[in-house]
């Protein structure tokens, strides 16, 4: 190939070491874009104070199918705001009606726990100061506390991961997982782990 280059452009009246140099310097070009493209994982970790709630039954008492419970804090990172969360649940299946054993689908929580836990459609958005945002959505075990709470909350140590669908701005084509730890004192640590693809 770079024989014929020569002979052309001695027919061009081309300098034939010019030609060859700029051969090899597209070809190196070319050979670099090669490398690994994956997209890179990023990990953010927020925490949050205590969220303010809003519960509706609809009128049909406490933890009943169809219960909405909506929420919502700033979220802050290293100490600083970054921005703030808003989600809503709905109940879809009451405690009497799950059908498995909570213990194996929430890692981390005993059977006292777990009684009342009944299963929450999920869906949290991550909005960060002019940034964009982080879509969340899934399913969560969530309790209804004995003192007859209708505001559903995770149990303390218990982990159980939203999937992350996708974003905005900067968080465009977001995929991934968040994990949210409860905390003794009420305020939550949500760990985003997340690519850009």
């Amino acid at each position: 190939m770079l024989f014929g280059a020569k002979i052309y452009c001695r027919e061009m009246k081309i300098n034939p070491l010019v030609a060859t140099v700029g051969l090899l310097a597209v070809s190196f070009l070319g050979l670099s874009g090669c490398g690994d493209s994956s997209p890179k994982t990023s990990t953010m970790v927020l925490t949050q104070p205590a969220p303010t709630h809003h519960v509706e039954d609809f009128g049909h008492g406490v933890a009943d199918v169809g219960d909405l419970n909506t929420f919502e804090a700033p979220i802050s990172e290293n100490g600083s705001e970054v921005g703030w969360l808003t989600g809503e649940r709905v109940l879809t299946e009451a405690q009497s009606d799950v059908a498995w054993a909570l213990e194996h689908r929430v890692p981390g929580a005993d059977g006292a726990q777990i009684r009342n836990a009944a299963v929450w459609h999920q869906t949290m958005t991550f909005h960060f100061h002019e940034r964009g945002t982080i879509e969340v959505e899934g399913d969560r075990f969530l309790l209804i506390d004995g003192a007859g709470s209708a505001i559903p909350a995770m149990a303390n140590a218990a982990q159980q991961p939203l999937a992350i669908i996708g974003g905005t701005g900067d968080f465009v084509f977001a995929r991934g997982q968040v994990v949210s730890q409860r905390n003794e004192d009420g305020t939550y640590t949500q760990t985003l782990t997340y690519r850009l693809s």
